[in-house]
């Protein structure tokens, strides 16, 4: 059995669908009944449970031979993670696919990288059997901004013209149910990443050619993003470790590219045109 965490999330959901679609047992951990509606239809067993809840979660983990672990970024993402984890050795879990972040390491500037990297190195240490998720920016992450692109044909972001080798986060769920049902991949770090670095400019061109209408990128400060985070309600450590990101994404700190994808699952990478053409129907206006 597959347990995902996280799976009615952005990454989790194609993580769960991939599962199915390859006929893994797979088993969906959730908050919300009607959220996972998303699986109907398909050979999911549905568990309701909150991550805080530790008698829910060593349910959810009863049988678990494979777990997918994926939490936000909550301000206590370590000590989280680390339940999860001691969690999952008393289960008698052979196998945790962590999904983390490209570049993470002890002394980053961005919190959210420094968290990451201090529970793959707790995993590491753990002896239970570990696979490292580590993708770049996703390309999913244009679909937060439907709604200007829909009623404005720009999106906004402080970007400026660094090169980003952003990946589409179907492939990350690929990569990912390959490692959690076939064996050669555990103690590998995977680190995922498009088959190209793009501009936002470039990005928006692209969406221009799908949409067939004119898309703009409009780029904003730093500043001004971070006040606009604050102005959202988003907590201070968010903001300021999400400002932080975006500004090495601005300065080139996430332009390489690997070639995972296509080692792992044997086809290429999805390019931001094969997104902008399938996803198009989402920024229909």
């Amino acid at each position: 059995m597959v347990l995902v965490m996280g799976a009615t999330g952005t990454v989790g959901r194609e993580v769960v669908k991939e599962l199915a679609a390859r006929g893994a047992p797979v088993r969906a951990l959730v908050r919300s009944l009607e959220k996972a509606a998303m699986f109907d239809g398909l050979d999911v067993e549905i568990v309701q449970g909150d991550l805080e809840d530790a008698a829910s979660v060593a349910a959810a983990l009863s049988g678990v031979g494979h777990f997918f672990l994926l939490t936000a970024n909550p301000p206590n993402q370590v000590d989280l993670e680390r339940r999860l984890l001691a969690a999952a050795d008393a289960a008698g879990v052979e196998h945790i696919v962590k999904l983390g972040v490209s570049n993470a390491s002890d002394d980053h500037e961005v919190n959210f990288f420094r968290w990451h990297r201090e529970i793959e190195r707790r995993i590491e240490e753990s002896g239970i059997g570990w696979t490292h998720i580590q993708p770049n920016n996703f390309f999913q992450n244009t679909l937060f901004q439907v709604d200007s692109i829909r009623e404005q044909g720009a999106f906004y972001g402080p970007f400026g013209d660094g090169l980003v080798a952003s990946v589409d986060v179907r492939d990350i769920a690929a990569v990912s149910a390959i490692a959690l049902t076939e064996p050669g991949h555990m103690g590998s770090a995977l680190e995922l990443t498009g088959p190209a670095a793009l501009s936002h400019v470039e990005m928006a061109s692209t969406l221009s050619n799908a949409l067939e209408r004119e898309i703009s990128y409009v780029n904003v400060s730093l500043e001004d993003f971070h006040a606009g985070l604050l102005d959202q309600g988003r907590p201070q450590y968010f903001a300021d470790g999400l400002t932080t990101l975006y500004g090495q994404l601005a300065a080139g700190g996430q332009s390489r590219v690997t070639g995972t994808i296509e080692e792992v699952t044997g086809r290429p990478a999805r390019s931001f045109a094969e997104f902008a053409a399938d996803y198009a129907p989402a920024f229909a206006t």
